[in-house]
């Protein structure tokens, strides 16, 4: 009941004409997305926002902001890559630093790799 009370209310905020070309183009934007918009209510357990994305990518920014970035296209796609090995790594519960020397002696086992990581750091211009 509030979402369709939610989903008239952006109707009635939309249809009338804007009188600013700006207002007008993003009042058309949202009555183009407007089944996207309360997804979150239709669909249980799904975030409204987006912080769980923006704290799994917290440390690559701080790292970021830190270092001052990465000066070459090689550096960013190292650190790219790095970064997503960590993560994956932390979320499945086992130690990044054991994964990657073990990849880096060529010594890799199953027990290691994290599964659904098919990462080649040779491919990814790493230098550590």
């Amino acid at each position: 009941m509030a979402r369709g009370s939610l989903e008239n209310q952006l109707a009635d905020l939309i249809f009338p004409p804007k009188s600013n070309a700006a207002n007008e183009r993003l009042a058309q934007h949202l009555w183009a997305h407007r089944d996207d918009l309360f997804t979150f209510l239709r669909q249980p357990g799904l975030d409204a926002t987006t912080w769980r994305a923006e704290l799994a990518i917290r440390f690559g920014v701080i790292l970021r902001k830190i270092w001052g970035g990465s000066r070459t296209w090689a550096g960013a796609r190292a650190q790219a890559v790095l970064m997503s090995v960590w993560r994956t790594c932390w979320q499945q519960g086992r130690s990044a630093l054991d994964y990657l020397s073990q990849i880096l002696r060529g010594t890799q086992s199953q027990d290691c790799a994290p599964s659904g990581l098919n990462v080649r750091l040779a491919d990814s211009a790493v230098a550590l």
